[in-house]
């Protein structure tokens, strides 16, 4: 897996939507999420978050249907709810987490381009805005809006 940073500019338009969202919610609550749904784009979402302050490890809460697609329904259903550490492809899970991490502690969006290789297979090419939220109680949450 390569990953680029690319400038907020590049980003799609329901990207940079999501992003203005956040940017009006700098506290997560239910109506984040709301707005998302009434875009139309919680489809296109990836939640993870910890359980609180004694839980440091994200879980992930949510699945983007484009990250379904690629991956597939059974490793969907076998992810949710469980770190997302715990991945079998756990070397795409490191190095993803080091990103969500710091979209968390940098308090910006993210942008990244990421091309991921398989072998024997062509490349495929995504990006995902990353939008991270913490809490003083010790909570910690990471949004990624995912284009394939």
């Amino acid at each position: 897996m390569i990953i680029h940073r690319q400038p907020l500019r590049v980003a799609a338009d329901w990207q940079a939507a999501l992003c203005d969202i956040w940017r009006a919610h700098r506290v997560l609550s239910p109506a984040f999420l709301k707005e998302i749904e009434a875009l139309g784009l919680r489809d296109r979402c990836g939640f993870f978050a910890n359980s609180g302050p004694s839980e440091q490890e994200l879980r992930v809460r949510m699945l983007a249907e484009p990250t379904v697609r690629y991956f597939g329904r059974d490793w969907a259903q076998c992810q949710l709810g469980r770190p997302h550490l715990e991945d079998p492809h756990a070397d795409y899970a490191a190095r993803i987490d080091r990103e969500y991490q710091e979209s968390i502690d940098g308090g910006e969006p993210l942008l990244n381009l990421i091309t991921m290789l398989r072998p024997g297979q062509p490349p495929t090419f995504y990006t995902h805005v990353l939008l991270g939220w913490t809490a003083g109680i010790g909570r910690r949450a990471v949004l990624s809006g995912v284009d394939f």
